[in-house]
């Protein structure tokens, strides 16, 4: 296959099938803009960050499956499957040189069922096989498919990693413009279940409905891709002209550069909405809490100085971890040691984004979305969005105590405009 094809074929894989709804771009005038710093990888081999997770002792996940959810295959067949294995960091956009540059001259998409990454076979020139991880954004997702990897039993020296980390803030704050002046109220996570209950409250809401209809189907479509430029963010405007922003959730550091970037635009009101797993035995399935304190690597809990929410209790001490995948049983116990109550992959971000941000109020709640220990463990690698949508009254209910509107009738819609970051 010649190069002409490699790109139609690079052009398939990440091809976005969007509607654009024409919005006069908003000029808002923003602080001084403080990049990602950006990261250029060419190496072969594991990252040192994760040279210390012990996979030999057991892990808190079902790895087989969680792997197997990511990369298509089983541990045991990822591999005997593949000659190599190559990493792209940055956008799609860049990666037809650098697979050139690595004798690249086939390439296919393959499915999977979990995770923000693409997956891809190649052949290379020499007829040797190839799996291709891409749409890595920020560091933490390069981390973490380095880690699909080594649990996999793939030596380091046939795995490699190429390219350049993008400056999310800005493109961030560029979706930002075309979506208007800031909202009342931007809320992080669970957008589409809270949009179908807006919806919901709204039968007479056509056009919006088709709207989000078409842009749940673009995702449903491209789910064995699933390229974080699919993913949309709404913006509600209530009859009264309330203007709410509901963004969907991005991975790991990736939400710092979105809150900064929501900062930096103005919006002065920000939720927080995740899910997180329990090392606490009595914080149960579909439970929610706010964390009241923080703990980061060998230092003391301090407080997450979250604004207190109305129904939800602030109490417990979080701890953020780059990945799942580092929650091996070694780690377990020195989380427990360390009175850790529940972790996630972006809430920390927000958190120490929001210590030069204090102007802007910052409320957070995390649903349980696994348990690690007591008799109600449930296995993280076998989630399912279901949980989602039968936590979906729960999540909604919060919204209306915070924002004080407690019926339906206070969510009279105008209009529902949807953007893809």
């Amino acid at each position: 296959m010649h190069a002409l094809s490699l790109k139609r074929a690079l052009t398939a894989i990440v091809i976005i099938v969007g509607i654009f709804y024409a919005n006069p771009t908003w000029t808002q005038k923003v602080r001084s803009e403080h990049s990602q710093e950006s990261s250029t990888y060419d190496q072969t081999g594991y990252c040192q960050e994760i040279s210390g997770v012990d996979f030999a002792r057991g892990h808190t996940l079902d790895l087989s499956n969680y792997v197997k959810r990511n990369l298509g295959k089983s541990l045991d067949e990822i591999s005997k499957s593949f000659d190599r294995f190559l990493i792209l960091v940055g956008d799609p956009d860049s990666y037809l040189p650098e697979l050139e540059r690595e004798g690249i001259t086939e390439l296919k998409p393959l499915a999977k069922s979990y995770g923000t990454h693409t997956l891809s076979q190649a052949i290379d020139k020499n007829r040797k096989s190839a799996l291709v991880i891409s749409n890595l954004q920020v560091r933490e997702q390069v981390l973490r498919s380095q880690l699909l990897l080594l649990s996999s039993g793939v030596a380091g020296n046939r795995v490699k990693t190429i390219g350049r980390l993008p400056d999310l803030r800005k493109k961030y704050l560029q979706t930002f413009c075309k979506m208007g002046r800031p909202p009342e109220l931007a809320i992080y996570g669970f957008a589409g279940t809270i949009l179908k209950k807006v919806l919901a409250a709204n039968p007479w809401a056509l056009s919006s409905k088709v709207k989000f209809k078409w842009s749940s189907f673009q995702k449903k479509k491209m789910a064995y891709l699933r390229p974080e430029t699919q993913q949309p963010f709404f913006v509600v405007t209530l009859a009264d002209g309330t203007r709410i922003w509901l963004l969907t959730n991005v991975y790991g550091e990736s939400a710092r550069y979105l809150f900064e970037a929501s900062s930096d635009y103005g919006v002065k009101d920000f939720m927080v909405l995740g899910t997180g797993g329990s090392l606490n035995p009595n914080l149960k399935l579909n439970e929610l809490i706010s964390p009241r304190e923080m703990v980061t690597a060998g230092s003391k809990p301090t407080s997450t100085f979250l604004a207190p929410l109305k129904s939800v209790p602030n109490r417990g001490t979080y701890s953020r971890v780059i990945t799942p995948l580092i929650e091996t049983k070694a780690w377990l116990e020195q989380s427990i040691e360390s009175s850790i109550d529940v972790v996630d992959v972006e809430l920390g971000h927000i958190i120490e984004a929001h210590q030069a941000h204090s102007e802007v109020r910052l409320r957070a709640a995390l649903l349980i979305s696994d348990v690690m220990v007591g008799e109600q463990k449930n296995d993280l690698s076998k989630w399912t969005p279901n949980i989602l949508h039968e936590s979906a009254d729960k999540i909604f209910s919060l919204i209306k105590e915070e924002t004080g509107r407690l019926s339906d009738e206070a969510w009279a819609l105008k209009q529902v405009d949807i953007f893809y970051k």
